[in-house]
């Protein structure tokens, strides 16, 4: 009879904490030793150094945790950045690491996250585990027919009960062993974060065949039984949680890989319908009483929710799922079965990011052979609920990492492993799938038994996950701006008019991680063949305007230009150069305007109205509008009209002035118009003028007026009288 694969769902959970220890403490001692310790103490001290950062090495969100990593040297998770798989840090040297894992590590509470820990623990009559995504309850012991184990999803439930009475189980980690629920027979129920194994453990064969039917409890689920043997329960037409092909293997161990080597599947139906049908296993006699089986032998019926990260198919049991294996297999096992292991990971944090550095961490359990031997790493298409051979995603075929090792057996024991995948995951980060992506796990050669290895899947406290750094690419340069521009700045129509050979050029890009960046200009000529001339603006915060000003001597009037930015911020370029802005230097003045008159008040003349309008002609050309003002010699009202409206003077002398400003910002030289208001004025000393030793006196009337009489004052007392 040919051995079968291992097909088991044994908890591994406690041994591996056992080990986890064992490999710590021996680290510990390697990085300690005896001698180094004394020679660090005969050392005469140094200058003081800074005391170690204290306190958990996290911040709610990436600014603190970028600000805390550069101080305190040390790696920082963004907290509000936490998924059920994933965990974001922040790097002292500034750069983002997204560690990926295949299986449920924490599970909402509240507002905020708790990590998965499938401990039994008794409360309240019932058993539950103290953290898992799916909601299960076990049987604290009871009457005949009752619920052994309950899966929870929302308002839905899935229960599988058991024809006899229960009694209180024993707990052991993620464990409940009921113990002789039957002649010669043990129920154990092994809990994972999405959902739980029912094992029915028969001492003998007749046990094995006595404990057959499993009655099932549904709410808001129907139930429907695969031709593959598989049991889904749906809601809404949704497949929400199932349970995989029963499996059975007895108690043999391959003393090489230290796993069950006589496995076979079962045969199940689905008696019955509605709320409470009943799963009745079917294995095989034959099977059961082959004189060389080793009891006791496990039959293991499972139920999980529909969402797991990762299994593993193989060929001798081509319509069985794994889904809550503690394992993943890859190789040939034994020259009886060829196994492959497919994974999934949440990628959506590096969607569209460069990708620096990723690599798939493994912990392998065991293996065929002492000796190291190759693993290689293949894309894989979109995976699917309940994956078997016969469902088994399809590889890209290219072997995107690859690593010969061996940390696992009766060699080495257990041990960690990493595989780079930069190639892969920086592929996923640019094909434009949605997340999650997919990888198998294989052997080169699945002929070569010696190739076969195991690791722990991600229902065990060691799952694969994969460590990625990333550089998010800085943004387009945005906010682009040509100065001085005064009318014509860009839009409709594009080109810009600016009046300076030495104009400044501006936009700002946001850095996705926060730093700084890089803007760096081109100018080139208008049809684009030739550069004229470029440079760069350097530590700009993300977010934040750069300025950079052409150099004199490059630029003349009435040429067209065009220029572009692109940011940089240390390691990639932003994906694309901004769009052109085209540009005409234009540094002529305009004219001014021409028949400047007002019916209110003559040019050099008086009048006694106090207000009036004045008109002009416009010069054409590329005129934007004018500027004029009322005893202002820079005016600066602007208008595009050729008339002010209604203003109003005070007595005296006035001049009113206006100019021209064209398209390009440029302006005319400026038109006066000097008129008087009233019956005379003083024209010198002006008003407020301070004056010394001797002054110029002039006023200035109309013709009517003969004569004119002086008085004036010494000091700002104004008790003193006029002389």
């Amino acid at each position: 009879m040919r051995a079968l694969p291992v097909c088991f769902r044994m908890s591994l959970t406690r041994a591996l904490c056992v080990l986890l220890a064992a490999v710590l403490a021996g680290t510990i001692v390697q990085f300690v030793p005896a001698a180094r310790t004394a020679a660090r103490a005969a050392t005469p001290a140094g200058p003081a150094q800074s005391p170690p950062p204290t306190g958990p090495a996290q911040r709610p969100d990436l600014v603190s945790a970028q600000l805390a990593a550069r101080a305190e040297k040390r790696r920082i998770e963004v907290t509000d950045a936490r998924t059920e798989s994933t965990s974001t840090f922040v790097n002292p040297d500034g750069t983002v690491t997204v560690d990926s894992y295949s299986g449920v590590r924490r599970v909402r509470r509240g507002d905020g996250w708790v990590d998965v820990d499938a401990t039994l623990v008794l409360a309240d009559g019932k058993v539950t585990p103290k953290v898992a995504k799916a909601g299960i309850v076990l049987s604290a012991g009871g009457k005949a027919g009752g619920d052994v184990a309950t899966l929870v999803d929302g308002g839905r439930e899935l229960a599988f009960a058991w024809p006899g009475a229960l009694p209180a189980p024993t707990l052991a980690g993620s464990t409940a062993t009921y113990a002789d629920v039957a002649p010669g027979t043990d129920l154990v129920v092994k809990v994972v974060p999405t959902g739980y194994d029912v094992r029915i453990v028969a001492h003998t064969a007749a046990a094995a065949q006595a404990a057959l039917r499993l009655p099932l409890r549904l709410k808001g689920l129907t139930a429907e039984r695969t031709s593959a043997g598989e049991l889904r329960l749906s809601a809404g037409g949704k497949v929400t949680a199932r349970s995989p092909s029963p499996l059975m293997w007895d108690a043999h161990v391959d003393p090489k890989v230290k796993l069950p080597d006589r496995t076979r599947g079962v045969d199940s139906a689905l008696e019955g319908a509605g709320a409470a049908p009943t799963l009745a296993l079917k294995p095989d006699k034959a099977w059961l009483t082959d004189p060389s089986r080793q009891y006791p032998v496990t039959i293991d019926p499972a139920a999980t929710l529909a969402d797991n990260l990762d299994t593993d198919v193989n060929d001798a049991n081509p319509t069985t799922n794994y889904d809550t294996n503690d394992i993943l297999r890859v190789g040939n096992y034994q020259g009886a079965a060829v196994n492959r292991s497919f994974l999934r990971f949440d990628d959506s944090a590096i969607k569209n990011r460069h990708v620096t550095s990723a690599v798939l961490n493994l912990w392998q359990g065991g293996s065929a052979t002492c000796t190291v031997e190759p693993t290689v790493v293949q894309g894989a298409s979109g995976m699917g609920a309940g994956t078997t051979w016969n469902s088994q995603p399809s590889a890209d075929g290219h072997n995107w990492g690859s690593a010969t090792f061996n940390n696992g057996g009766s060699c080495t024991g257990s041990g960690g492993t990493n595989i780079d995948i930069t190639g892969l995951v920086d592929a996923w980060a640019h094909n434009g799938a949605p997340s999650p992506e997919a990888l198998t796990i294989r052997a080169p050669s699945e002929s070569d038994a010696n190739q076969f290895k195991y690791f722990y899947s991600g229902d065990t406290m060691l799952a694969p996950h994969i460590s990625t750094t990333y550089n998010s690419y800085p943004g387009t340069v945005a906010g682009r701006f040509t100065s001085p521009c005064s009318a014509q700045c860009g839009g409709s129509p594009a080109m810009v008019l600016t009046n300076t050979t030495t104009p400044t050029l501006s936009g700002s890009s946001r850095d996705p991680d926060g730093g700084q960046v890089r803007v760096d200009v081109e100018v080139w000529n208008s049809d684009g063949s030739t550069k004229i001339t470029g440079g760069s603006v350097a530590n700009t915060p993300s977010n934040s305007p750069a300025y950079w000003t052409v150099p004199s001597g490059l630029l003349t009037n009435g040429t067209a230009y065009e220029w572009r930015a692109r940011a940089y911020d240390g390691v990639d370029y932003a994906q694309a150069w901004s769009s052109w802005i085209p540009f005409i230097v234009d540094t002529t003045a305009p004219s001014a305007p021409t028949g400047l008159s007002s019916a209110a008040w003559a040019s050099g003349g008086w009048a006694s109205a106090t207000s009036g309008t004045f008109t002009w002609t416009s010069p054409g050309g590329d005129t934007q509008s004018f500027l004029y003002g009322l005893d202002q010699p820079s005016p600066a009202t602007e208008t595009t009209a050729t008339t002010t409206p209604s203003l109003t003077t005070t007595a005296g002398l006035h001049t009113f002035s206006v100019r021209t400003k064209d398209k390009a910002g440029n302006l005319s030289p400026v038109v006066s118009y000097g008129f008087g208001v009233g019956a005379g004025a003083l024209a010198q000393p002006a008003d407020g003028a301070r004056v010394q030793r001797f002054t110029t006196l002039e006023g200035q009337a109309p013709s009517a007026q003969t004569q004119v009489t002086f008085q004036y004052r010494l000091g700002t007392n104004t008790a003193t009288g006029w002389t």
